[in-house]
């Protein structure tokens, strides 16, 4: 191994021509290789370098033994020699020395050589003692050096999987660097879109306060036609009443002539007229089995349009004066839960439990490609703004009112709150909802505001579910009728209750819708039986 490693490194060293190519100050990048893998190894075996000079040392010294032995081998053998010489000498001596005198010196002679002798085979016992000690230290350098040697390897192999994980590592510090790079870079565009949607959002803010000045004074200006409109409105009202109370005159003369009796059932009773409004005493129309299972709901418009809906999941429409069915509005997938027209009597919003606000053209009749989706249960209510034509509102399951940009179909607002909505009612243009509730309260919201809690909250039927609500803008009116069995009278600019108003043979179902006249004089409500509560 030390033989190769030291053939190998001399020829590495004595060769850089060889490795390095052919000169000219051109570089291979393969020669570049092998020189850093070069230094690498001689760097690594600069730790071994004092383990290997003592084993060569060791081996130096062992081959000296080796020598001395060897030459020590050789003296004994010539002494070996010389002893038998002296030995066959002894015995001529012997025979020829017959004195006591010449044995003697020979026997002094001879055990000199005996002591020379034993002398030399205790060095050489020691000589001996000393190579096997020696090849001992020997044999544990070379185990020293070969688990040196397996560490080595160990060692490299561990350093060439450091540096491929380092190169790897270098190579993804440049793929993030360039990644936060581009990233900064598109971060510093969103900032300059950011700042150009500010400025523009303060010129359109400039702008909407203008519009706003301007819509301030259109509404003033229909205000005061509102104003001139129900002065004409209470003159006709005051003429209509007159006549009719001349014709209700002259019909009772002439009843009495023909029969001989008034028919008291016509007129109303006393004290039951309020500012002029008579409560009808006859069905003008009835229509049998429109939507089987049950009507949920019933909206019009400004007398042009009236709509219902029900477990059959279509929408009905007809006409307030002639009282017939125009049209069917089909499309839904569930049951239609609610019901609504817009200001100018163009769309039919219609709540269903898929989750959904179908709309339907109220010209073609036909559904509009577009659904107001979003709501996570079942949608129960749908209310259009009084005069905006392009917003409304909705309540559903799943605790939210959502406030929808008809003409783009998007969500502009989501409330979230505690307790399931069963009706929803627009108030004003300014933002104002009320909705009703399974715990019995009235909530109304101001939906201009981000806070979503709500503005005002009317315990209107107290730990009972409201199974219906009607609310009557220009009278700033809302009535709820509850599973109490009571009907509740709610002022919208107060938030206080009027009243509430009852009936022993009033038992109102899940399903309940309450009214209120026109001048806001009377309520009704309808009860399990059929029968109708006027009050």
């Amino acid at each position: 191994f030390i033989c190769n490693y030291i053939s190998r490194r001399t020829w590495f060293t004595a060769n850089p021509m060889e490795i390095g190519g052919t000169g000219g100050g051109q570089t291979n990048p393969r020669a570049e290789e092998i020189r850093h893998t070069l230094q690498r190894r001689r760097d690594a075996s600069l730790v071994f370098h004092s383990v290997i000079q003592e084993h060569y040392k060791l081996l130096c010294k062992v081959r000296e033994l080796d020598i001395q032995c060897r030459q020590l081998e050789k003296i004994q053998a010539e002494f070996q020699s010389e002893n038998e010489t002296l030995t066959l000498s002894l015995q001529d001596a012997r025979r020829q020395l017959a004195t006591q005198a010449a044995q003697e010196a020979v026997q002094a002679d001879v055990q000199k050589l005996k002591e020379e002798t034993l002398r030399l085979y205790q060095e050489k016992e020691k000589v001996v003692s000393e190579k096997d000690a020696l090849a001992e230290q020997l044999d544990i350098v070379r185990d020293t050096c070969s688990r040196q040697i397996d560490e080595i390897q160990t060692v490299v192999s561990k350093r060439d999987d450091l540096q491929e994980t380092i190169d790897g590592l270098r190579k993804e510090l440049k793929t993030l660097q360039e990644a936060n790079s581009a990233s900064g870079e598109e971060m510093a565009r969103r900032i300059q879109s950011d700042e150009d949607a500010l400025k523009k959002v303060e010129a359109l803010t400039v702008e909407n306060n203008d519009l706003i000045a301007r819509i301030v004074h259109l509404k003033d200006q229909e205000a005061q036609k509102m104003n001139e409109m129900n002065v004409l409105r209470e003159k006709i009202i005051a003429d209509a009443k007159m006549q009719a109370s001349e014709i209700i005159a002259e019909a009772k003369q002439k009843s009495k002539k023909i029969a001989g009796k008034t028919d008291e059932s016509i007129a109303p009773e006393a004290g039951e007229e309020d500012e002029g409004n008579v409560v009808p005493v006859r069905v003008k129309a009835r229509f049998e089995k429109v939507h089987p299972g049950g009507c949920t709901a019933i909206a019009s418009d400004l007398g042009m349009i009236l709509a219902t809906c029900g477990l059959d999941k279509v929408v009905r429409l007809w006409d307030p004066v002639s009282l017939k069915e125009t049209a069917c509005l089909r499309g839904s997938h569930a049951t239609v839960n609610d019901v609504a027209v817009t200001s100018d009597s163009r769309l039919i919003l219609g709540a269903e439990d898929h989750q959904a606000v179908r709309l339907w053209d109220a010209k073609s009749f036909r559904m509009i490609n577009m659904s107001l989706t979003g709501h996570l249960g079942k949608v129960t209510g749908v209310s259009t703004y009084p005069s905006d034509a392009k917003q409304a509102a909705s309540c559903a399951t799943d605790r939210s009112i959502k406030v929808w940009k008809l003409d783009r179909g998007v969500c502009s607002r989501t409330i979230p709150f505690t307790s399931t909505a069963k009706r929803i009612k627009v108030l004003s243009d300014a933002g104002l909802i009320v909705t009703c509730h399974f715990d019995g309260r009235l909530r109304f919201w101001d939906v201009r505001e981000k806070s979503v809690s709500p503005a005002r909250v009317v315990d209107a039927h107290p730990s009972k579910e409201i199974c219906g609500m009607h609310s009557l803008t220009t009278s700033n009116l809302t009535c709820t009728v509850g599973k109490d069995n009571y009907v509740s009278l709610i002022d919208t600019r107060t938030f206080k209750s009027l009243g509430r108003f009852g009936h022993p043979n009033l038992h109102v179902d899940s399903i309940g819708q309450p009214g209120i006249s026109p001048s806001g004089g009377y309520i009704s409500a309808g009860s399990k039986d059929g029968s109708i509560f006027i009050w």
